[in-house]
């Protein structure tokens, strides 16, 4: 799994209604931050897709595979679509969906 692959999501979820589109580097920012909130909350998420201890490396590049398992990519999708939503700020609507997405992050770590 790569950032690519999750900021495409996040890119298509986002794209019918935020005014704000943010540039890359705050998305690698937000999938960052993410991913601590994951490894912090779930400690069988430091482990990768093969089973083997991961070294929490972080993403420099969008590009980058992801030092985590594939199973949350749900999960940091939800992330970074909730971190774009919260950038709205007034908008109501994009306020809801955040929460929205807020919440699927938390069910999913439970679930996942």
């Amino acid at each position: 799994m790569t950032g690519t692959e999750i900021i495409t999501t996040v890119r298509n979820i986002t794209n019918d209604t935020v005014t704000y589109n943010p540039a890359d580097a705050e998305l690698l920012t937000y999938l960052i931050l993410g991913m601590r909130l994951v490894r912090s909350l779930r400690a069988d998420s430091l482990r990768d897709t093969n089973g083997d201890d991961s070294d929490e490396t972080e993403p420099t590049a969008l590009s980058d595979t992801l030092d985590m398992d594939k199973r949350f990519q749900g999960s940091l999708t939800d992330y970074v679509v909730m971190r774009v939503f919260q950038k709205q700020g007034a908008d109501k609507k994009a306020l809801d969906r955040a929460k929205e997405h807020r919440q699927s992050f938390f069910d999913m770590i439970k679930v996942v």
